[in-house]
């Protein structure tokens, strides 16, 4: 018996209808294999980016160890130098001599900063956590850095925060470091904001400045061991912010256009808990 044209378009309705369920079925699929494939790539990243740090902190270790002794020798020496040939001592001295003796002293001090970074990059400890004032933690950090004229601070420290636990030796040491790194981003002068507030269970900071910025291709690779946009950098301070806010059960990001300036943002369980991502 032949269908009627009534039954046949209820058929192609019907075929049309399973079509479509499955093309929807077929891209939530396909959503949820990309999700895993960023998820996956996620994965690989960070077990390279342990392998990494790994293999920098045994290596560091070592050389640090090996480089402190003779360099304290040569900061003794020159310290003994300076005084045997000062202008009280010998009345005559050329002039570059102790320009010279001066740069040897400050190159000596620079190299053992950068000794005290790397072992301080392998030697994140686990965070001894106390309730804190997140607001006196910051001004603090804000007291033991230089600030030039040329920079506007503007602090935007919401009050009557609650308390958060933290190890605020870490956390300024952090701090520090954001915050010098965005004066030296501000040559030229500029305005540094430093605010904080809570959101949901989270403490969050936020450093920000006016200064060069950093490229759209290097901002994911800031916080890797031993890399730097900074000429004379060591590629060290970031990683080592990374992995005390990781040991804080925290997050840190950034977001940076070149020319225009930096932002970076930090986000601290109240509860010493996880904070998963920014």
């Amino acid at each position: 018996m032949k269908k009627s044209l009534k039954q046949l378009i209820n058929e192609k309705e019907g075929v049309m209808e399973k079509h479509k369920n499955v093309k929807r079925e077929l891209s939530l699929i396909n959503i949820e294999l990309v999700q895993k494939n960023e998820q996956l790539n996620e994965t690989q990243k960070e077990l390279l980016r342990a392998d990494k740090l790994a293999a920098v902190g045994t290596l560091t270790s070592g050389v640090c160890h090996e480089l402190r002794n003779p360099l304290s020798a040569i900061k003794n020496a020159v310290f003994l130098l300076k005084r045997k040939l000062s202008r009280e001592a010998v009345p005559d001295i050329d002039e570059k001599t102790i320009q010279f003796l001066d740069i040897m002293d400050k190159e000596i001090s620079r190299c053992s900063k950068i000794i005290d970074d790397l072992l301080g990059f392998t030697r994140v400890t686990k965070p001894t956590r106390f309730s804190s004032d997140i607001n006196e933690v910051v001004n603090e950090a804000l007291s033991r850095v230089e600030i030039a004229e040329n920079i506007k601070l503007s602090k935007n420290l919401q009050p009557n925060l609650p308390m958060v636990m933290i190890d605020a030796s870490q956390i300024g040491q952090v701090l520090i470091n954001l915050t010098e790194n965005a004066c030296q981003a501000m040559a030229d002068g500029g305005e540094l904001e430093i605010s904080t507030k809570v959101s949901e269970r989270f403490m969050e900071i936020e450093i920000s400045d006016s200064g060069c910025g950093i490229p759209e291709k290097e901002v994911r690779k800031i916080f890797d061991p031993l890399f730097t946009t900074k000429p004379s950098g060591t590629g060290i301070g970031l990683a080592v912010c990374h992995g005390i806010i990781q040991k804080h059960n925290g997050a840190i990001d950034v977001k940076s256009q070149k020319g225009i300036g930096t932002e970076m943002f930090i986000k601290l369980p109240l509860d010493g808990n996880g904070a998963g991502a920014v």
